[in-house]
């Protein structure tokens, strides 16, 4: 596993990427994603997340996403035509992984049709404030060729086993119980190579990247579910849950971690692809925020303790202004849960931040309120492509703070939440 990190500005990483950038390196574990330290043990928390005024934007990164760009120069056979910007802007979320770093961090994945071919992993670690890569691209057999990538049409995996880069949306998640990075589903539609110049492929077949030893296996067939879904971990279940997505229709979906294998339950609705979820732990509740469309919106709510029955489109309130920011941005908000602040957090651009707040009465009936703060500071920039951040915006529970990146060269912009 290889780690790069650098002091802002500076340019070029100071471990060295790669003698070729088309080559494929083994490196050892870095520190930054080793176990957390044991019980009672000193954490250092960076002086620019202690900091933090509460309500206020602030740059907190030391460097850059672009600082670890495996090839810089956009001209290796998985660049396609975003190189690795793709992994940012093309359609791709993220996700909070808690155990990794001494604080955790944001796990970056993706790339998807003919934006961005490169399948490798990022973490920026919230205990240094840096961004690193955790693993190499996959290169095509004959180097800079990228028709060479031997892409498997039934598993989309490539010659190395490991899965081709997809548009992440919301269906990207984390185990902390096995330090897993999972995409229950694996495929994309890419117009050009590698691998298949004809189309795409769809795979059931998930993927989970280990960040221990930085490498990839399987995770048993999904059913009935293809495309992108809403994927959420389950603390008090140790278990993903996934709204499935079968040409409209869906339903949920229960990987039991420790059997590992899948429930599915009854038919229902499907979230669009551009939809974002979180779950709210208190009630149990499955919660996916649906500002695509300009019709229709609203929050879908699933009873987890009753997964077979039919999703609730609930009643909200005081959110105007975030469909309007939603709508600007194809509906992809990011949205959290906040356990200090009993209630979610969402945020899609500009300084505002949207606190939704569940009844505390009947659920269903009652209705669900957005309260919209205004943050100081300067705000992260819109993101490059207009799509809201879905996963790249997360919420670190343990320092109550909320973090997100929207492009590949600006800095990573952190806010002390706190609720009026």
């Amino acid at each position: 596993m290889l780690l790069v990190a650098c002091c802002g500005g500076c340019g070029t990483p100071s471990t060295d990427v790669s003698a070729d950038a088309g080559s494929v390196m083994d490196a050892d574990v870095p520190d930054s994603d080793a176990s957390p330290p044991d019980a009672g043990t000193p954490i250092e928390v960076p002086d620019e997340i202690r900091n933090l005024v509460p309500n206020t934007w602030t740059q907190i990164s030391r460097n850059l996403f672009s600082d670890v760009d495996p090839c810089p120069e956009r001209d290796c056979g998985y660049s396609a035509v975003s190189g690795q910007g793709g992994v940012i802007h093309a359609f791709n979320g993220g996700v909070f992984a808690s155990q990794e770093g001494t604080l955790g961090g944001l796990t970056l994945w993706g790339g998807g049709h003919n934006s961005y071919y490169g399948n490798e992993v990022y973490l920026f670690d919230l205990g240094t404030l840096l961004w690193s890569r955790l693993s190499e691209p996959t290169v095509g057999q004959t180097p800079g060729d990228e028709t060479t990538f031997g892409l498997d049409l039934e598993t989309c995996r490539f010659y190395d086993g490991h899965p081709i880069a997809k548009h992440t949306y919301d269906t990207v998640a984390y185990i902390p119980t096995t330090r897993q990075f999972v995409t229950p589903t694996v495929g994309d539609a890419p117009s050009a190579p590698p691998g298949n110049p004809d189309g795409g492929c769809g795979s059931p077949i998930g993927a989970a990247f280990n960040y221990a030893s930085a490498s990839w296996s399987d995770l048993p067939p999904i059913p009935e579910t293809q495309g992108y879904v809403v994927t959420e971990f389950d603390q008090s279940r140790n278990a993903l849950w996934v709204w499935r997505h079968t040409y409209g229709t869906g339903g949920l979906a229960r990987y039991d971690v420790d059997t590992t294998s899948w429930t599915a339950y009854e038919t229902d609705t499907a979230p669009p692809s551009h939809a974002t979820g979180a779950i709210d732990p208190v009630h149990d509740l499955f919660v996916v925020a649906r500002f695509f469309y300009t019709d229709n919106v609203g929050l879908m709510v699933k009873d987890l303790a009753n997964p077979d029955e039919h999703h609730v489109l609930v009643t909200s309130t005081g959110g105007t202004a975030l469909e309007e920011d939603a709508y600007e941005f194809n509906g992809f908000v990011g949205l959290e849960w906040v356990p200090s602040l009993g209630r979610f957090v969402a945020w899609v651009t500009g300084s505002s931040l949207y606190f939704l707040t569940p009844p505390e009465g009947d659920w269903r009936t009652e209705e669900w309120v957005w309260t919209t703060v205004h943050v100081d500071g300067t705000p992260p920039t819109p993101p490059s492509y207009p799509l809201g951040p879905a996963g790249k915006f997360q919420v670190a529970p343990d320092l109550g703070i909320a973090f997100v990146i929207t492009n590949r060269s600006d800095p990573v912009y952190a806010v002390k939440l706190a609720f009026p």
